[in-house]
């Protein structure tokens, strides 16, 4: 009708994959036709957490995952602003910094005294099983599992100093104060260390970014330099000697992490990577490319790394050799990228990368069982976004609004045949948790009937 209002989006929910981990919405939920547009859905190991534009909260999925909206009642059901997740716990950030939690008490579902909410939180940050709240005076909570970083005690030594961010790795925390220094805590073979000594050359340079592999994380200064430390074998040790001197006074402005690795892009677009060879810390064939330069950006998946240039794509890590491939080998599809326009978005997930080029195709790459192929019904077809989960990847069609899944049919690589209709128009985002999918469809169709 001329003049009507856009419809909103996220006004109703398809799930699937694994049913009892999230891919199954519950009689009846059909993401609360009454609260509105769907702004945000994070997902842990087996549930969905989910925020509406108006502020309110919900969440469905594993009980044990905090999968159950009976927390809505009389704590998130207004003010809601952001959402974060452990391995089995989630916490909702309230307007005015109130902290809500729930889930596995030793996720992070709860603190150690029993209260279930922290005020004066600024940001969250989590491990697996560990959760870290940033407040507004600058100190840090932690709780959850104590060997992932949330004993809060181990943090305590801090008490006083104010920091500006936090970051966690799968079992270890590391927190930047107002004067560039880092405490980290939690596991130590992860990180944990307290006063990294491998950085204690940043002095008062400030820290710019920073980011984590499993057991170890890497900084990039104000200046550009490079610093690192946690598992010798996962990033803890930095890049090769012979790259470093090639590198010699560059000026790093990106950090990306698999696994168990680290690549580093410089101002020129060199990229250097260095831990675990299997997760791509050793280039190899790739390194005269890589040190070539021109690369604009660099995307990983669990095992893997793909750098992207105006020539295309260069990938390492992982399997590479034929008959496998995580996603380390990307040779027959580099020089079609650009002839696609270019790469607009790569996702990558334990196996495999599907890259949203810029006419909207999309090329996948990788293990065929986690969605390394695409498959037949996404041919010719053109695209909107593609989101992954550990094994599987959906995309939207341009237009109608289609969802296409690919990769393990146990994680929502196969839509279901009793939600095929549903999921062939009017799906406007597309949300993952470790093993289901979960889409929000246009509310013109908010009746599944439609």
């Amino acid at each position: 009708m001329a003049g009507a209002p856009e419809p909103a989006p996220g006004c109703y929910l398809t799930a699937w994959g694994k049913r009892n981990l999230g891919g199954l919405l519950p009689n009846g939920f059909y993401g609360g036709l009454d609260r509105g547009t769907l702004k945000q859905a994070v997902g842990n190991e087996g549930a969905f957490a989910l925020r509406y534009a108006e502020g309110y909260g919900t969440a469905f999925g594993s009980r044990s995952h905090g999968g159950s909206g009976a927390f809505t009642i009389g704590r998130l059901d207004n003010g809601l602003l952001n959402l974060f997740a452990t391995k089995r716990a989630f916490a909702g950030l309230k307007r005015g910094g109130t902290l809500f939690f729930w889930g596995d008490d030793f996720d992070g579902g709860r603190l150690p005294d029993g209260r279930d909410t922290l005020d004066d939180v600024v940001t969250v940050a989590s491990t697996r099983r560990a959760f870290a709240a940033l407040h507004g005076n600058g100190s840090i909570s932690a709780w959850g599992r104590g060997d992932y970083g949330g004993n809060a005690t181990a943090a305590a030594f801090h008490e006083g100093e104010a920091f500006t961010s936090v970051l966690g790795n799968d079992a270890a925390f590391a927190a930047v104060n107002a004067s560039g220094h880092i405490l980290a805590w939690g596991d130590k073979e992860a990180g944990g260390v307290g006063r990294p000594t491998s950085i204690a050359w940043l002095g008062s340079e400030a820290v710019e970014s920073m980011a984590a592999t499993d057991s170890a994380f890497a900084v990039v200064s104000a200046a550009g330099r490079l610093g690192f430390w946690g598992h010798p074998d996962e990033g803890g040790l930095g890049p090769d000697q012979t790259d470093l001197d090639h590198l010699s006074g560059a000026r790093f402005v990106e950090l990306t992490a698999s696994k168990k690795a680290f690549a580093a892009r410089d101002d020129e677009g060199r990229v250097s990577a260095w831990g675990s060879y299997f997760h791509g810390g050793a280039v190899l064939t790739k390194r005269d490319a890589l040190l070539a330069g021109g690369f604009s950006r660099v995307y990983a998946n669990d095992v893997a790394f793909a750098a992207v240039s105006d020539a295309g794509l260069v990938c390492w890590g992982g399997e590479e050799e034929p008959p496998y491939n995580d996603g380390g080998n990307c040779d027959h599809l580099a020089a079609l990228a650009p002839g696609f326009g270019g790469v607009r978005k790569i996702v990558g997930n334990s196996e495999a990368f599907a890259a949203l080029t810029g006419n909207g195709s999309i090329l996948a790459w990788g293990d065929e069982v986690g969605g390394g192929a695409l498959p037949a019904n996404a041919s010719g077809l053109a695209f909107t976004d593609v989101v992954a989960n550990p094994h599987a990847f959906t995309a939207i069609t341009a237009g109608g609004g289609r969802a296409v899944s690919w990769g393990n049919p146990y994680f929502g690589g196969e839509i279901p045949a009793f939600e095929r209709d549903v999921l062939a128009a009017d799906v406007v985002a597309v949300y993952a948790n470790d093993n289901a999918f979960l889409a929000a469809h246009n509310c013109s169709r908010h009746d599944r009937g439609a």
